[in-house]
């Protein structure tokens, strides 16, 4: 249930069931529907009030083009589809999606509701009548809202559902909500698991990363490293992160300790050779 570890690169019923006997007719479809950029897609689903049909592809990914080519162009998914905010883009240009959304092939659809939060993630090739009813589903979900508002109203100090709202703001890039209940979360008195006050913990501290509010997110790295001092990876984590806060805050000094441990702990190669470099850096200037 973390966030990807990385900061920088690193949660209405039956209006559509008119659509379930659709035939499977072929058309042209219009490219212009498709938009090329995120940004662009959340901004109008935020003023139109529709969903966001996220198309994560490769091109050489040949599953990828037999959907565009045979499964988007159908009538029964344009009948659903054109109730969407549709976007495409190349997964391997977009490495910080790739692992906001856990991608781990093509072609993979992410379906967000018109805030931008996570609703339904759809990974491999899928015909036309799959892709619809699934479409069908997740445009029902998009409509109802996230499950987590209603279950706060009744307990809002729940350590579960204030993690799930911090998922949710944090995917949708609202990044001072997902802190805010992150922090929710870890604060919590309610029962819950230890693991997940202590994720809550650490990714109130992303958030502060993903805000460049780096003087917070000093303070939450040094609250996590001192409450959960077990040296396992994200303990190792919280400790490069804090030097690179530290050194964002031109405390670069006091850093050094923190990127040594990383450079000697981290699991990652190309991290502990990250941390590595950036103290040689320090050692330089």
């Amino acid at each position: 249930m973390y966030m990807h570890a990385n900061w920088k690169s690193k949660i209405t019923i039956g209006i559509l069931s008119i659509l379930l006997a659709l035939p499977v007719g072929l058309n042209a479809e219009d490219d212009s529907q498709w938009l090329s950029d995120l940004n662009t897609a959340r901004s109008r689903a935020a003023r139109e009030g529709q969903p966001i049909l996220l198309d994560i592809v490769a091109p050489w990914c040949g599953y990828c083009r037999r959907m565009q080519q045979e499964v988007y162009p159908t009538t029964t998914v344009q009948k659903v589809s054109r109730h969407y905010v549709k976007v495409r883009i190349n997964g391997e240009e977009h490495p910080d999606l790739m692992r906001q959304y856990g991608v781990t092939g093509f072609p993979t659809i992410v379906v967000m509701d018109p805030r931008g939060g996570p609703v339904a993630t759809y990974a491999g090739y899928m015909d036309s009548d799959a892709l619809a009813r699934r479409l069908r589903d997740a445009y029902e979900r998009s409509q109802a809202g996230p499950e987590f508002e209603s279950a706060l109203r009744n307990d809002p100090g729940s350590l579960h559902w204030n993690f799930e709202a911090g998922m949710y703001y944090h995917k949708s890039g609202d990044f001072e909500s997902a802190r805010r209940y992150f922090l929710r979360a870890h604060e919590s008195t309610s029962d819950g698991a230890v693991r997940l006050r202590r994720e809550a913990l650490f990714n109130a501290a992303v958030a502060s990363m993903d805000l460049t509010d780096y003087p917070a997110a000093i303070r939450y790295w040094g609250r996590y490293i001192s409450t959960y001092p077990d040296p396992a990876e994200q303990y190792s984590y919280a400790r490069y992160f804090r030097g690179l806060a530290l050194v964002e805050s031109g405390q670069s000094q006091q850093a050094r300790a923190d990127l040594y441990f990383a450079s000697t702990h981290l699991r990652d190669p190309q991290d502990r050779n990250a941390a590595q470099q950036m103290l040689d850096q320090l050692a330089r200037d």
